[in-house]
């Protein structure tokens, strides 16, 4: 009787001792995060151009007879040609109405800002608001610019080389981080990290038919009402909604003062433009281009999107839902599922020769 007892004691404090050890090696690793934030986002970056050109290439590979590097010549020739095609439309479609909206943009924040200063009530707000158009200035900080800039393409070259090379071979480097792992671990890590790589490549491309919908859907809505700039007001929505819930905030605010300078009517039809699009983005489009993937919960993604904003700044609010998704499923089946032992099934886990094998070994 006294061995029994003693043997569920020990196995108790190897439940706990292993939990302590993994809270504690999660901490550790939210240090390291902190001391290696810029590099680690340049890692993430890269891991989702690899997202992005495999999400081309496997289709390519599974559907016609040519080899994997050919598959990721075309690959990048389409990527490289789309954003080509894009900025070709810029200049030529979109640039006067960008250099429209860089003139309007001014003169309604004075105008706004004449306005509040007209009652008590508008000039305590003024006082939390900074409203000028100094950042609309680039040349009043022209080396600060500068310096960004350079530092800006050359992460910007890391992150597509970086890219380039794990889509060539993402087994490669997906195995080297395996291999940090014991051994009895090794094979459910793996498929863990399979299963994360699914499920952002998922994301990915729901986002990007997300940002589409919503692109083209304000920009309707806005040049139906009479608002300047339309398509540029468009593309912007179009990239602001690659960031949940802070995104299309930001996108609505050049729209709706780009309006008012039109009349009070065209202000209050955008912002009935603006509030349409995001009901029915939350409602209709989101839920249907992510039925198949991982879907966040609304309170997960906004404090997901404020976490990596306080710990890397504007590229890590970029990042954060995707981020978010690669901890999520992570987080589930590794310590969910693996070491408390609930059977909650992740979306994109799929049966693999193995799977049940490596759980066992996950759990022993």
């Amino acid at each position: 009787m006294n061995d029994t007892e003693t043997d569920r004691s020990r196995a108790l404090d190897r439940i706990f001792i292993t939990r302590a050890l993994f809270v504690l090696a999660a901490i550790m690793i939210a240090m390291m995060v902190v001391e290696l934030a810029s590099v680690l986002v340049l890692v993430f970056g890269a891991v989702i151009v690899a997202v992005l050109l495999r999400a081309i290439m496997d289709p390519l590979r599974a559907h016609t007879p040519m080899p994997a590097p050919l598959c990721l010549g075309i690959s990048v020739l389409l990527v490289a040609g789309s954003l080509i095609g894009i900025g070709v439309f810029f200049a030529i479609k979109v640039a006067h109405q960008a250099d429209q909206l860089l003139t309007i943009l001014p003169e309604r924040i004075d105008a706004l800002q004449g306005e509040l200063q007209s009652s008590e009530f508008g000039r305590m707000v003024s006082g939390f608001i900074s409203l000028d158009d100094r950042s609309l200035n680039l040349t009043s900080g022209t080396p600060a610019f500068l310096a960004s800039a350079f530092g800006g393409t050359v992460s910007l070259i890391v992150v597509l080389a970086g890219g380039l090379y794990l889509s060539a071979n993402p087994a490669l480097y997906r195995d080297g981080l395996v291999a940090l792992i014991p051994a009895n671990q090794q094979a459910r890590f793996r498929h863990a990290l399979n299963a994360s790589g699914r499920a952002l490549n998922g994301w990915l491309i729901a986002q990007l038919m997300s940002m589409t919908v919503v692109g083209i859907l304000t920009w309707l809505g806005l040049t139906l009402v009479g608002v300047p700039a339309a398509t540029a007001l468009g593309i912007f929505a179009f990239v602001a909604q690659f960031v949940p819930i802070i995104g299309p905030i930001v996108a609505a605010i050049p729209g709706i003062l780009a309006a008012s300078s039109v009349g009070i009517d065209t202000t209050l039809w955008a912002v009935g433009v603006y509030v349409l699009v995001q009901q029915l983005e939350s409602n209709v489009i989101t839920p249907f281009v992510q039925q198949r993937v991982v879907s966040l919960p609304m309170v997960l993604t906004m404090f997901s999107v404020v976490t990596f904003s306080a710990l890397l700044g504007f590229v890590g609010m970029l990042f954060a839902t995707p981020l978010a998704v690669v901890v999520f499923v992570l987080v589930k089946m590794l310590y969910v599922e693996d070491m408390l032992g609930h059977d909650i099934k992740v979306g994109v886990e799929e049966k693999t020769d193995g799977q049940q094998g490596d759980r066992g070994a996950a759990k022993s």
